[in-house]
């Protein structure tokens, strides 16, 4: 799904992912979805990303933000990766239960953080790191945005 949704919205571009790593990169984040948890898993990351893609296909959203190709490119891959690694239990769960998550992020969206951390750590390897293409202010930038885009989940 992500690779026809990224083809599609013409993002599958050398000069702003690296195409050959697109192929490993959704795979990894597809495979760090739990297929235990019911609802959060990678069927749902791709369903998100679908209905963000039809959104942005559909209306005049990127006339009317202005939105640019980064900002574009941005929430289709943070949707992808928006719930990774979901274990199937709230941020309530996890705060009142005290556990790693919880005690790691200090109460604060754990959840959230916890995803924004698994996909960057999947952008962090050689293999999978779509963004090598960038410049150092444009990762910066793009993963300024997908950060609050994930938080704001």
């Amino acid at each position: 799904m992500g690779y026809v949704i990224i083809e599609t919205l013409g993002l599958k571009n050398d000069k702003i992912i690296n195409v050959n790593k697109l192929e490993p990169f959704l795979n990894s984040v597809s495979s760090q979805y739990l297929p235990t948890t019911i609802y959060h898993n990678n069927i749902h990351g791709a369903d998100v990303c679908q209905s963000v893609s039809l959104y942005f296909l559909n209306s005049n959203a990127e006339k009317i933000y202005q939105t640019t190709v980064l900002d574009l490119l941005s929430v289709i891959i943070a949707s992808l990766g928006h719930d990774i690694g979901h274990p199937g239990l709230n941020n309530n769960f996890h705060i009142n239960a005290r556990t790693e998550l919880a005690l790691t992020y200090n109460d604060n969206s754990c959840l959230e953080n916890f995803h924004c951390s698994k996909l960057f750590n999947i952008l962090k390897k050689d293999e999978t790191n779509i963004f090598d293409v960038l410049s150092v202010g444009e990762f910066k930038d793009i993963r300024k945005r997908m950060i609050s885009e994930i938080l704001a989940t």
